[in-house]
């Protein structure tokens, strides 16, 4: 695994990892790093207040990128179904 993948957006989380052989990483957390990694690329002014939000969790769970994006998931779903309910 290369460390580009664990680093996110600026965030560094590899030392975390640096004693770990790839194979003993979690795969789970491997697809969050990398689902996390191409929203924080793919991020433009519209949707800033997400990337904004994927960021603090990031920074909250640094050892956990899966917990951060599961944390993003429920808060994204739960103002998703307010703006459904206001509109």
């Amino acid at each position: 695994m290369s460390q580009d993948l664990l680093s996110i957006d600026g965030i560094d989380d590899t030392q975390s990892f640096q004693a770990l052989p790839c194979s003993a990483i979690p795969k789970v957390r491997i697809q969050a790093v990398e689902i996390i990694h191409s929203v924080l690329e793919g991020s433009n002014d519209a949707n800033s207040d997400v990337v904004a939000r994927l960021r603090f969790l990031v920074a909250a769970y640094p050892e956990a990128p899966e917990r951060a994006l599961l944390e993003h998931l429920i808060e994204t779903g739960r103002l998703n179904r307010v703006v459904r309910q206001l509109s």
